[in-house]
C-alpha cells in the first residue's frame, strides 16, 4: 500500500492535569485521522489477527530551497536529521490500529527506511504470519 502524503512524526504526548491522562497533540491527531482514512480506502478487509511483519518506506521530498542539482543528487539517499525514524513509525503504527491489524502489539518484526524521494510518500508492506 502506498500513501501519497508527507510523513509526520509522532509529537510529544500532552497531559490533562485534571484526568492525568495523556493525549496526542492536534497535529499528530489530525495526521493519524487522515492516514487512517486513506488506509480504510485501500484496505477493505477485516483487521489481521495474527503476528505481523511490517516494512515501512518513508520518502520525503528535499527542501525547495535546495538547488535542483542538489535535489536530484540526494534522491534515494538516507535522511539522518530530525525527526527521528522511530517517531514516524509510532505515528504510522498508531494510525493502522483497528484498520490493518487489531493492535500494534501484534508487530513482531519491523523494517523501516527514511530517505529522500521525488515525492512525499509512505509505502507499507504488511505480512500476517500464521
Amino acid at each position: 500500500m502506498t500513501i501519497y502524503t508527507k510523513a509526520t512524526a509522532q509529537g510529544r504526548p500532552r497531559f490533562n492535569g485534571y484526568t492525568h491522562r495523556a493525549y496526542d497533540d492536534a497535529k499528530s491527531r489530525e495526521w493519524k485521522r487522515e492516514i487512517g482514512y486513506e488506509m480504510k480506502q485501500a484496505y477493505k478487509h477485516t483487521p489481521i489477527k495474527t503476528p505481523i511483519a511490517l516494512m515501512v518506506y518513508i520518502e520525503i521530498e528535499p527542501p525547495q530551497s535546495w538547488s535542483n542539482r542538489k535535489r536530484e543528487r540526494v534522491i534515494h539517499t538516507p535522511i539522518t536529521n530530525r525527526p527521528d525514524l522511530d517517531n514516524y513509525i509510532k505515528a504510522i503504527q498508531d494510525s493502522m490500529n483497528g484498520i490493518i491489524y487489531l493492535d500494534d502489539k501484534q508487530i513482531y518484526k519491523l523494517y523501516a527506511v527514511k530517505r529522500y524521494g521525488k515525492e512525499n510518500k509512505i509505502t507499507l508492506v504488511v505480512k500476517g504470519e500464521t
